[in-house]
């Protein structure tokens, strides 16, 4: 296993770092107002059923934030990879032998 050697596209992994950041804020709108309708029907959906309906997506709701904040930290883990392997291809750049004077 010390000889494998993974090739990563750092432009790549920045640009779709970029992409599942707005992808995670669009979730993010929209789980919100999935939220503010549902809280909306208390005025509407008056009982036992409304109440059981609202309660249960409270509950949902608590785990869905949780993972919506975990993934949202994604994008910038993605930008701290791709700027780690940048770095590491310019050190291995800078010690290869050069007959190119500057």
């Amino acid at each position: 296993m010390d000889n494998v050697r993974i090739t990563a596209n750092t432009e790549v992994i920045s640009r779709q770092a970029g992409e599942l950041k707005h992808y995670c804020d669009e979730v993010s709108k929209d789980f919100q107002t999935i939220q503010n309708a549902i809280l909306d029907t208390v005025n509407c959906w008056k009982g036992s059923a409304g109440e059981a309906h609202r309660s249960k997506m409270t509950e949902f709701a608590e785990e869905i934030s949780r993972c919506l904040k975990e993934i949202s930290t994604y994008p910038d883990k993605l930008g701290i990879i791709a700027t780690e392997y940048a770095n590491e291809d310019i050190e291995e750049v800078n010690t290869l032998e050069s007959d190119i004077k500057i």
